[in-house]
This record gives structure tokens, sequence and C-alpha cells, in this order.
């Protein structure tokens, strides 16, 4: 059966209150480093305004497009607040710098500097599981990724072999391919295809970590060899009738295992990454054993959807906390809380 999407919401709350917590923000600021891959530069947050610049840093990279702005900047505080719990779980997970190319940033700059007036606004925030004691317990395993298909994914319908979180949840997003070209400068589509040869895919599906056997296909030859067997909210496609050996048991490929196998190949021979999504169709020409995705939307479709969050913004007048609290189910009640 087709699943229900959820219904695009409105705020429960119009204005969600912050949730103290007793531990200093330096015990957290302490996991707070970012590095250029370019430069090898390292940033740490010393002080409230070494966290202000680097976090700002990261919001350019991410959200930093003026057409984003035009109404609100409550996305790109969202998106500060998201990355900063992005990144302290991440180093204090790996032990080393979260990496990416700094993006020039001058606070000259109209844009620059609305980007780092809004990061102040909501220097510290993060969301943390109230119920747990520790930094590293504490710190929430937050996702954003580019634009979603109607809604978000739930974690465990994306990741292998991955426990539910309550707060990586599906949720509606409201976000039309209108926005995307809007708010992108018409860069990017929510519609995009990409092509690869079964032959291809057979080769580098088995290299994928999660799957690492032989990939069997149950189709007959001549016929489109992947059938997909099971989607999500969002059209994210959770299993197919590819198959292999895992752990003395029969798994079954999802998309973003296609999705990761097909963007490594890529990677390989020209470092882009075309299958865009795990919400995807699929056909196949035996002529050429050629494959063609067509996939909805942009990233792993897990946490908050960027672009969702400026529609929110920008169009339905939502603040941060509202957009986090949607796309991060925070409620009342819930363990996870902004803080």
């Amino acid at each position: 059966t087709e699943p229900t999407e959820p219904t695009n919401p409105t705020p429960s709350d119009p204005d969600p209150d912050l949730k103290q917590n007793s531990r200093s923000e330096s015990e957290y600021m302490l996991y707070f480093q970012i590095q250029d891959a370019k430069t090898g530069q390292i940033l740490k947050a010393s002080t409230p305004a070494d966290l202000q610049y680097a976090l700002s840093l990261i919001v350019k990279m991410e959200m930093g497009n003026a057409r984003t702005m035009e109404n609100s900047m409550e996305a790109h505080k969202a998106q500060a607040v998201a990355s900063y719990s992005y990144v302290i779980n991440y180093v204090y997970g790996y032990g080393q710098p979260y990496r990416f190319t700094f993006p020039s940033f001058n606070r000259s700059n109209a844009t620059d500097a609305k980007i780092y007036n809004a990061v102040g606004e909501v220097l510290g925030v993060k969301v943390l599981d109230m119920q747990k004691s520790s930094v590293g317990s504490q710190i929430c395993t937050i996702q954003y990724f580019a634009y979603a298909s109607e809604s978000t994914a739930n974690n465990n319908d994306i990741y292998f072999n991955a426990a539910a979180v309550p707060y990586l949840r599906a949720v509606a997003s409201p976000e039309t391919a209108a926005d995307v070209s809007r708010y992108t400068g018409g860069l990017k589509s929510m519609v995009n295809s990409c092509t690869v040869t079964w032959n291809t895919l057979q080769e580098w599906l088995p290299k994928q970590s999660t799957i690492n056997s032989t990939v069997y296909t149950d189709a007959p030859s001549g016929s489109n060899p992947i059938r997909i067997t099971a989607t999500a909210n969002g059209g994210y496609v959770t299993k197919t009738n590819l198959y292999y050996s895992y752990g003395g048991s029969t798994k079954y490929v999802s998309g973003n295992q296609i999705r990761n196998a097909v963007n490594a190949y890529y990677q390989s021979v020209n470092g882009s990454s075309p299958l865009c999504s795990p919400s995807f169709s699929v056909t196949y020409d035996a002529g050429s054993d050629t494959l063609t995705f067509t996939t909805r939307g942009w990233g792993h479709g897990v946490g908050m959807s960027q672009i969702g969050a400026v529609v929110y913004a920008n169009q339905k007048g939502w603040n941060y906390k509202q957009i986090l609290s949607h796309y991060f189910s925070v409620t009342g009640g819930s363990a996870h809380q902004l803080v």
C-alpha cells in the first residue's frame, strides 16, 4: 500500500520555550571545532565571539544565498542551531574537527552581516536529550539536507540497520518545485535524473560497507533488474528486489544503498554525485544495459529540509523554534528539547 503523507502543519505552539540547562556552555563549546578543507586552518570556539564567527561560516556555506533571506532570517537561525548541535556531536564522536571549505566572509557585506547577526541571536542554542547527563549522551545527532519530496524521512527508513530515533521522524515539508527554483536561482530542480549501467551498479553495490557481498536480482534476464517493493513517506525507497547475504541472512537493497553506490562510482569518475535522493523511480533499457533514475528532492531526506525551513520562514512566518520543533519533533513532553 502507498504510505500516507503527513499533512502540512501549522505550528502547534506560537513561540516554544527554550529549556534551561545547568551545564556550562563552555563544556559544549569545547567540542565545537571546524577545519578548512582547503587550507587546513582550524577554528575553535574558545569565546562566544569565536563561536559566532565560526558558526556563521557554516550557515553561509549551508544557506548563504541572499534569495533565502528575502523576508526573514529565522531559517538561518534554525540552521545555526542545527549546525551547532551537529558539529558538537561530530567532534565528540570522531575526535577531530568538522571539515568543509570555508566560504569568504566579510561582515561589511550586507548578506554576511545578516548571517552573523542571526547567528548571534541564537548563540548557544542546541538540541539536547534532557534525560541524559553527559555532554556526549545529551547532544542529539541532528541532521539536515537540501530539500525534500513532500516529506522528510524516518532515519530508520534510510540508514542500514538503524534504530528509530525520536527526533528524526518523517514530517511534512512544504517546498515545491517552484520554491526550489526560486531559492536556488534556478540552479537546482526538484526532479533530476541520472543513468548508470546495470553492470556498473552490480560492481559498485558490493563495495558499500553495508553490503560487502554479491548482489542478485530476481528479475528475468533482459528486463528491468530493479523493482521497487516498498517506499516510505515522500517516496523514499526502503526496499527493492535486489538482495544479498549479510550476517547469515538475506537482506534487500534500499534506495539509499543504491544512491550511495551510484554516487561512489561517479565520485571515482568525475567527482559528482548525480543520484540526488533515495526518493526515485527507475527504468531500464536492455539494449544499452542502462538504468535511468528519476529522483525527487536533494539529499538523504532525514532531519531538517533547508529549503523547507526557508519556505516556513519566508512564506509562513514561522520562527526558528517553530521550524526546529517541527522538523525534529520537539514537543512539551519529548525527551529532546531546544536548550
